[in-house]
């Protein structure tokens, strides 16, 4: 499925919601904790140089034009989700977006 997302552009949660389709008794679970798939695409939503609202701090950082990401606590990368996430599959249109929460202290 092909998504209107632009590079750059300011999205909220509830922008990528909208965008994506998604049912209103989807939005919590995995939705609200980090990431999420949605038919074959992946939804990463990620702070950077701030904490989530549960607290957590992960060590995510841009290093160059790349994101250095870390998932859930409990995540390993052995793990269906994660492997789902790193693989090439071409039945995925979009391997993932990224939607990403930076501290402007």
């Amino acid at each position: 499925m092909s998504y209107s997302f632009q590079i750059g552009h300011r999205y909220t949660r509830r922008d990528v919601y909208r965008i994506i389709g998604i049912a209103e008794d989807t939005h919590g679970g995995n939705w609200a904790t980090g990431y999420a798939r949605y038919g074959n695409s992946w939804f990463i939503f990620c702070n950077v140089g701030t904490s989530g609202r549960t607290g957590h701090d992960y060590a995510n950082q841009w290093v160059g034009n790349r994101l250095e990401w870390y998932g859930r606590t409990t995540s390993q990368l052995h793990h269906p989700s994660i492997q789902s996430m790193l693989s090439v599959d071409s039945d995925r249109e979009h391997p993932g977006f990224v939607n990403i929460r930076i501290s402007v202290k």
